[in-house]
């Protein structure tokens, strides 16, 4: 079939795509000149269908308004895409004044030239003065499809890395095709896809040696610099279709435990693997590096026996916000190994977790014999200066 015939197919076939993203109505206050009793409601078809964009074909799309108060009205339509997938309606297709007996109904017709590259969903909405509808429609090109067949299922990253995600494209039919394929992430987690990242595949249609088809992998590169912690989900669209995956974004926490004894490598494999039910915890503190919001405090769980062979202060943050140091003083005839460790700890959400597994970052252990001491131990990463404040034994 050649490209005449595509063309003139596409257009015959062209249909509207209503993809419902949400529709929801308010009734306002009409302003001076509308007559208080018009009533403009808004209706976008209710049967789906998707919508074709063959070669920059224009495609039109119809709103029913209805009058449903009492008396004439005169309101303007108007239609607004978001064309840059940004959140905002920005771009406007259509702003219509529409006259209307009461009870009576139009179709207003909005068209809008889809470039051949501008590929994915687009969001748009339908106001008068009474209602506003939204919805969505998909652009995509009927000739020269790609399938995207793998993606990464799952990647994480610490807040403000450039994490790779991969993708791999193939193409399916007999002849080559040249489309956009498109990194989307809903990153403010309102439930649309916003568009990150954008790349032109070119691809062979011609089968290659043992019958395969021409491949590509994708790769796009996300700073996560903007994105709170969390988990996202992001999917890599040719057209109307693609694969989902999710992008997991930590942050760094620390946490410093003044202890008895020898440190320990990791803690937080199960919920017993930690100082406290020991008996070996003196006191502790974790924060936030770079947010300056930090936690110390003494530990209620240490054993009793420990009680006059020392005193502590309060573990605190240096002032270059790289170092933790404590300060600790043992009785005279006594002798006492202690050590003090910080932990890296990679979590969506900020705090101590006991089910969150902690990593060795650094550590000091000495034996004392009578003394004042000063222990100091690197944090994990920079981190602003903290205030913190220990309770008394």
């Amino acid at each position: 079939m050649n490209t005449t015939t595509n063309r003139t197919l596409a257009a015959v076939f062209a249909v509207l795509l209503v993809c419902s993203a949400g529709v929801g109505a308010a009734a306002v206050v009409a302003p001076a000149g509308t007559a208080a009793g018009a009533d403009y409601q808004l209706e976008l078809p209710t049967d789906p269908h998707w919508n074709t964009s063959v070669d920059d074909a224009p495609t039109s799309f119809p709103v029913t308004v209805t009058n449903e108060g009492d008396t004439p009205g005169n309101q303007t339509v108007e239609v607004t895409f978001d064309m840059d997938r940004d959140g905002e309606y920005e771009t406007t297709l259509v702003s219509e004044t529409v006259e209307l007996a009461p009870g009576e109904s139009t179709v207003v017709f909005f068209s809008h030239e889809f470039e051949h590259e501008s590929l994915g969903e687009y969001h748009f909405q339908v106001t008068s003065e009474d209602d506003t509808v939204a919805s969505s429609v998909v652009n995509y090109c009927a000739i020269g499809l790609h399938d995207v067949t793998a993606v990464d299922d799952a990647v994480s990253a610490e807040r403000g890395e450039t994490v790779t995600v991969n993708a791999t494209v193939d193409r399916t039919a007999s002849f080559a095709s040249n489309q956009t394929v498109a990194f989307m992430l809903d990153s403010d987690d309102d439930g649309r896809l916003e568009q990150f990242d954008a790349t032109s595949v070119a691809l062979d249609g011609q089968l290659g040696e043992n019958d395969t088809v021409d491949s590509e992998t994708v790769a796009f590169d996300v700073d996560t610099s903007g994105l709170d912690p969390g988990v996202y989900e992001y999917t890599v669209l040719v057209g109307d279709e693609g694969m989902t995956g999710t992008l997991t974004v930590e942050t760094v926490h620390y946490q410093v435990d003044l202890v008895v004894g020898q440190p320990e490598e990791t803690l937080g494999e199960t919920t017993e693997d930690f100082y406290s039910p020991d008996g070996r915890l003196v006191s502790y503190l974790h924060g936030t590096p770079g947010v300056g919001a930090t936690n110390s405090t003494t530990a209620g769980s240490l054993n009793a026996t420990y009680g006059d062979a020392f005193e502590s202060s309060a573990i605190v943050v240096a002032d270059d916000g790289e170092t933790a140091n404590v300060t600790v003083t043992v009785a005279e005839n006594e002798s006492l190994t202690l050590s003090l460790v910080s932990y890296e700890v990679l979590d969506v959400d900020a705090g101590f977790e006991w089910t969150t597994l902690q990593t060795l970052a650094d550590a000091e252990t000495r034996t004392l014999d009578g003394g004042t001491y000063t222990f100091t131990v690197d944090l994990p990463t920079d981190a602003e200066t903290t205030d913190s404040t220990t309770a008394t034994n």
